[in-house]
């Protein structure tokens, strides 16, 4: 049974999948009477795309005539800016459902992830040799990736990497933390992301993302602006939010780890602070005049890692892995969430830039604390009558016209 849900003015194509045999197709109006709670969620902080859906079952068919077996239900799912248009105009998710969850209420929901062979399953015990980029490259050809899009740094870093009975994905995952410090480099982020006609491995560093050049330009929509900077897209709402004082109660400006010293035999502590002889923040692209750090915070963190190991050939004494995760957490000084027009070709780990949230003449389009470059941490696509597109911008700090106790950004330029 398969169901395809399409509007005409949204250009969404949903066809729901179950067994992938039978021939039946139901159409139906996407609308509140017939798909709830819609999302498909991008996140820089999960490898694989989620979905979310509810569809209607008035008659039970999907939830009690059916039986759920091995024959795992799929879901695929269409985004475009023009309908029929060509792949590289196009984002494809083809989703695995992970659970359903049929309801009193006649409801038949689901939620799952992107479909990746050879992500969750099997577990491999084997080693690579050569470089990591070329380590990556054939790890995202066993999962049937069509590209990758790899830090620079990691290319001609030759590295024997050990796959100890564990999935790629878990891999993946170990790899993005023990790589810290290659090439000088912190900040790992590694995901999976759908979109321009293909599948690709992303495996980056914050600064490697923020130094891509921005193709959007979100504006309030009493407002929008033609910028020869990006593409402009209306800010229908927005909630800003400023993590600094939670991050304050653990140590904004510090970052220590504890690891088992294997040449000495003895316990040490390493440590990276945003200012001082371990210098982190000349490392950070800043996109803000300070970071959202006050001068005189506290250097003593009180949330020191301690579940690092000991050292290897890898890491010696862990001052890049500390600074990675100080790096982390700055880059969550700051956020703002942003509503608008439905968007398929936005992702995380891009950047983008933002103009002033009320401006009151055309002068201070550029004027405020939240104006200017942005990375990309959420994307989160809603459906009803209507697609939107939910982002979560986040990024490092301020930009402040005015004396402020805050951490200036060494060497950097706030303006666009």
């Amino acid at each position: 049974m398969s169901r395809n849900l399409s509007t005409t003015g949204m250009n969404v194509s949903l066809k729901f999948h179950r067994g992938g045999k039978t021939k039946v197709i139901y159409d139906l109006p996407l609308v509140a009477e017939t798909v709830q709670d819609f999302r498909i969620t991008l996140d820089l902080n999960l490898m694989l795309p989620v979905l979310s859906i509810g569809l209607a079952d008035s008659l039970n068919a999907l939830g009690h005539k059916q039986p759920s077996d091995r024959t795992i239900l799929s879901m695929h799912v269409q985004l475009g800016s023009v309908w029929g248009a060509s792949p590289e105009f196009v984002t494809t998710f083809d989703f695995a459902i992970l659970r359903t969850s049929p309801d009193s209420s006649r409801w038949y929901k689901s939620t799952g992830v992107l479909d990746v062979d050879n992500f969750y399953t099997p577990c491999k015990c084997r080693s690579f040799n050569g470089s990591l980029n070329e380590t990556l490259i054939q790890i995202a050809n066993e999962m049937y990736l069509t590209d990758t899009d790899i830090s620079g740094s990691l290319k001609n870093h030759a590295k024997v990497v050990l796959q100890p009975y564990i999935t790629n994905g878990t891999l993946l995952a170990g790899l993005r933390d023990t790589m810290e410090g290659k090439g000088g480099e912190t900040g790992y982020y590694t995901f999976i992301k759908p979109g321009d006609g293909k599948t690709t491995l992303v495996f980056k560093t914050i600064n490697d993302m923020l130094s891509v050049k921005p193709k959007y330009l979100f504006a309030p929509i009493s407002n929008v602006i033609v910028s020869d900077k990006a593409v402009t897209l209306p800010i229908v709402d927005y909630k800003i939010i400023g993590n600094y004082g939670l991050q304050r109660t653990t140590g904004s400006q510090y970052q220590a780890v504890g690891y088992h010293d294997f040449d000495t035999g003895r316990y040490r502590m390493s440590q990276s602070s945003v200012s001082g002889n371990d210098d982190v923040a000349k490392d950070v692209i800043g996109s803000t005049s300070h970071f959202y750090i006050d001068k005189a915070d506290s250097k003593i963190s009180s949330a020191p890692i301690f579940s690092t190991g000991r050292n290897n050939s890898n890491t010696s004494d862990f001052s890049y892995y500390s600074a990675g995760k100080l790096h982390k957490k700055m880059i969550n000084l700051s956020k703002l969430w942003i509503t608008t027009w439905g968007t398929h070709d936005l992702y995380p780990g891009d950047t983008a830039y933002v103009s002033s949230l009320d401006p009151t003449t055309p002068n201070d389009v550029w004027q405020g604390q939240f104006t200017g470059k942005w990375l990309i941490e959420r994307i989160v696509h809603t459906f009803d009558s209507w697609h939107r597109t939910k982002v979560l911008l986040t990024r490092s700090g301020l930009n402040v016209d005015t004396n402020s106790t805050l951490t200036l950004v060494p060497g950097k330029d706030k303006k666009l």
